[in-house]
């Protein structure tokens, strides 16, 4: 029986990509299944009475329960849907805008991509493989929001800060959502089934320094339709892997280009013209056993794998071991697998219907988890201030995220502009820091709720065609530079500003005009260089 885990991040959750301590600290930008599967143990093992080791083995050691990885969330129509990590199989061309904006949502750009798999395009188009961000079913383009911090640790004699122990943690942004799935086998007794269930219902902690101020999630779980989501209808087998993947060849070492008989099909050689692969070694922390476990060469999640059969097809054995998973420590969130997606079977243009089948493309029908403030009860005013100032933090985080992808937007449009008219990286380019500086004035001057039209007449800041209102040239020909919009349109830099403005009600146009005004002016902007590392 398989189920769908929503979770919500209630904290920040930290969880390390690496082992590695004397490195800048990155996370992992999706929730692994050895989390949950740890986060598990540690609620049922101690309610476990008799039996007790044989109900831990048959848990969380026999495979017989397979706790999947949890990724990015989006609501579509009132449910649930994940989105997976980018087939590397898709490229795009270098100067092309890999998404298009459709009712506020990010969606893969169908004229820019390529299908590598069939298609060699032209060299001047300089195709870039895509290998971060996760797709949605529909198109959509994920993105998952990451916090960095600053920490030291204390020295407990002095209760002050220790010397030279300062560290960084970045850390999955709290408020959003994620989907794992749990495959619980038909034999796992009634009793342990109830118990994982309950337990997989609340609020649990993930990730590192869970007992400081991260880890806390709530998790809802709903049972998934088990209807076959695999296509076999094509001559080759293309399995575009959504999870890390750990296969062993007949001597036991990993293997990162495995042939169908290693991966546990009757037969299949792998095609590597067709496929794409991408690594990455790690060493697991057992908090358990309080070290750490042997280091794990594994082919990455989003690499595509083919596989072509001469005079034979697949058997019924092949087909359920696809379905169950591919290679070793599938029970915590390896081998997960798509098997023939549309979204690899055409050649440039992007399938009009759904990118790929999955278990949770029908999706969920829920209900958000309660906000944390919606389980309290008000009793003094001290408490209502609390859950006030709250409220209002979240919505200025929602409000900074707008801005920032507003801010970005444009400074983009302004690097493309640069690139478009071949202008040499020392040259400056685009408005400069006078004309921001008016159009800050402009935006304090005018206030909330003020109309952008007077911004962008003849007598404003940003002209229509740079020049004045008698028809003469204008000293910031600066607003109309050109850049190709989505569609590969020219587009000057005060109509794609407007366009931009146009996303934001009237109350927010001010602010987003003082902050990217206030952001254009610091001189990092001014070097292309810099700028184009920023973006």
């Amino acid at each position: 029986m398989k189920y769908g885990l929503l979770i919500r991040l209630d904290d920040d959750v930290i969880l390390s990509a690496t082992s590695a301590t004397e490195i800048d600290h990155q996370s992992l930008d999706y929730i692994p299944g050895s989390a949950l599967l740890g986060a598990m143990a540690s609620a049922i093992i101690p309610q476990l009475d008799s039996n007790r080791d044989e109900l831990i083995w048959q848990l969380f050691f026999s495979g017989a329960v397979q706790f999947g990885n949890g990724y990015p969330a989006y609501e579509l129509n009132g449910r649930w849907q994940r989105a997976l990590p980018v087939p590397l199989a898709l490229h795009r061309g270098k100067y092309d805008d890999l998404t298009v904006t459709n009712a506020g949502n990010q969606i893969l750009n169908a004229a820019a991509v390529y299908n590598m798999m069939h298609t060699k395009p032209d060299e001047s188009a300089q195709p870039k493989q895509l290998r971060t961000g996760f797709l949605g079913a529909d198109g959509r383009v994920v993105d998952v929001r990451k916090n960095k911090v600053t920490k030291t640790a204390i020295n407990p004699q002095t209760g002050v800060a220790a010397t030279s122990q300062l560290f960084n943690y970045e850390s999955l942004a709290s408020k959003q959502y994620f989907l794992a799935t749990i495959n619980i086998a038909d034999d796992v007794p009634e009793q342990l089934r109830t118990i994982l269930l309950s337990a997989l219902s609340g609020r649990l902690r993930l990730g590192r320094s869970r007992g400081a101020e991260f880890g806390r999630v709530s998790i809802q779980y709903h049972e998934l339709d088990e209807s076959d989501s695999m296509s076999f209808d094509h001559s080759e087998l293309t399995l575009w892997l959504v999870s890390d993947c750990y296969v062993c060849d007949t001597s036991g070492i990993s293997t990162l280009t495995p042939s169908g008989k290693q991966i546990g099909l009757s037969a299949g050689e792998l095609v590597l013209e067709k496929s794409f692969i991408r690594a990455r070694s790690y060493t697991p922390f057992n908090a358990h056993r309080g070290g750490y476990e042997t280091t794990r060469e594994v082919i990455g999640a989003g690499s595509v794998l083919t596989y072509s059969f001469a005079n034979c097809a697949l058997t019924e054995q092949d087909k359920q071991l696809l379905a169950s998973g591919l290679g070793l420590y599938q029970s915590q969130g390896l081998g997960q697998l798509v098997v023939n997606p549309a979204v690899l079977t055409t050649q440039h243009s992007l399938p009009t219907a759904a990118l790929f089948k999955d278990v949770l493309v029908s999706g969920i029908a829920v209900q958000k988890p309660n906000d944390l403030t919606a389980k309290i009860t008000v009793n003094s005013q001290l408490q209502a201030w609390l859950l006030g100032q709250v409220e209002q933090r979240d919505q200025l985080a929602t409000m900074e995220d707008k801005y920032h992808q507003f801010n970005e937007a444009i400074f983009k449009h302004i690097q493309l502009a640069r690139r478009y008219s071949v202008v040499d990286p020392s040259d400056s380019y685009g408005p400069s820091k006078t004309q921001w500086s008016r159009l800050q004035d402009w935006a304090i001057q005018a206030g909330r709720g003020a109309s952008i039209e007077p911004l962008f007449e003849s007598g404003g800041v940003c002209k229509p065609d740079g020049k004045t209102s008698d028809g003469q040239n204008s000293n910031n020909p600066e607003w109309v530079i050109m850049a190709p919009d989505c569609h590969n349109r020219p587009t000057p830099l005060n109509q794609f500003l407007k366009k931009e403005l146009e996303e934001f009600d009237d109350q927010e146009r001010a602010n987003a005009l003082i902050q990217i005004a206030e952001l254009a002016q610091k001189k990092q902007w001014f070097n292309s260089e810099l700028m184009g590392a920023s973006l």
